[in-house]
């Protein structure tokens, strides 16, 4: 009997707008044909707040009432398509990068942010009004400042921010003390099972990262989190730490003009000659034609299978 093929997995790399907070769903990651996103397996660098509305079935009721909120950590793979009851409803996505929001929230206080930045990474969760009725205003809020686009909007939407990751720190903490949890996003090829490592790798990649350490945060044996992890992201572990130091070398070289061999060091490659070998890996060309012309590549940073 043939071996059943893997389901490809792409990393889906974006960019928040300076000065903003929020990122709607760039039109190309749309399918033309259903206004949905583009089907397949795949995991973000920001947190994705899925918004599902009414089916699109005659007679199923509003169309635009919000029926639920996924809510999709950083680095959780994830379907693009709803499921059950809500795989033909129509769904909006923004996403938010919760260490930026966070960090603004307490400028001072770098454990408090760690802290919050652990509870809110742990799991994915689908929720509906009932067990979540302020977070579903919060986003309500959010989106009609976005719409409306009013003078000082973005001041608004963090503030609304500010609030909605304090109540998903509560949420999680609620049912981190045994509180029966909403229900959560179907577990894709063990997705939850290494939410630590994965959050473990985003915070620690500028180190020297063991696969033992990685295990250790998962609570498994080195030899049972390489078989899990390799099901869940269909690639290595090694490869996925490095895939992590290449997507934060390419915010620095957009964002700083350091040399690259202060770049690699500072995302975690021993020598240079590592981090060459890497990013020509990832993205078929080297830091230096990259930084030349960063959007030359875009196309091929959403194609390559496990792409920053």
């Amino acid at each position: 009997m043939a071996k059943k093929k893997k389901e490809r997995i792409e990393l889906r790399y974006y960019e928040m707008p300076q000065d903003e907070y929020v990122l709607a769903l760039p039109e190309g990651e749309r399918d033309e044909g259903t206004g949905r996103e583009k089907p397949g397996l795949h995991f973000h660098n920001l947190m994705e707040i899925r918004c599902y509305y009414g089916a699109e079935e005659e007679g199923a009721g509003d169309p635009r009432a919000l029926k639920a909120l996924h809510i999709f950590p950083g680095n959780y793979p994830h379907a693009a398509e709803g499921e059950g009851e809500y795989a033909q409803a129509k769904a909006d996505c923004f996403y938010v990068d919760p260490g930026q929001v966070i960090a603004q929230m307490y400028p001072k206080d770098r454990l408090r942010q760690k802290e919050m930045l652990q509870f809110i990474s742990r799991q994915a969760y689908l929720l509906r009004e009932a067990e979540a009725p302020r977070l579903f205003l919060l986003v309500r809020l959010i989106q009609e400042e976005i719409i409306g686009a009013l003078l000082y909007h973005m001041d608004s939407v963090r503030g609304l921010l500010y609030a909605f990751l304090t109540g998903l720190v509560r949420l999680n903490m609620d049912h981190g003390s045994g509180e029966k949890p909403p229900a959560q996003e179907r577990d894709k090829a063990g997705a939850s099972q290494i939410t630590g490592a994965l959050e473990y790798v985003r915070t620690e990649y500028m180190k020297q990262v063991r696969v033992a350490n990685l295990a250790q945060a998962c609570g498994m044996s080195e030899t049972h989190f390489r078989r899990v992890f390799e099901e869940a992201m269909n690639m290595q572990p090694v490869d996925y730490i490095n895939l992590v130091r290449i997507q934060n070398a390419c915010e620095m070289m957009k964002k700083t003009d350091l040399s690259m061999d202060t770049i690699a060091k500072k995302v975690g490659f021993p020598t240079p000659s590592t981090f060459n070998r890497n990013f020509k890996k990832f993205l078929k060309t080297s830091p230096y034609q990259w930084k030349l012309n960063p959007e030359q590549y875009e196309g091929d940073n959403h194609d390559y299978n496990h792409h920053c």
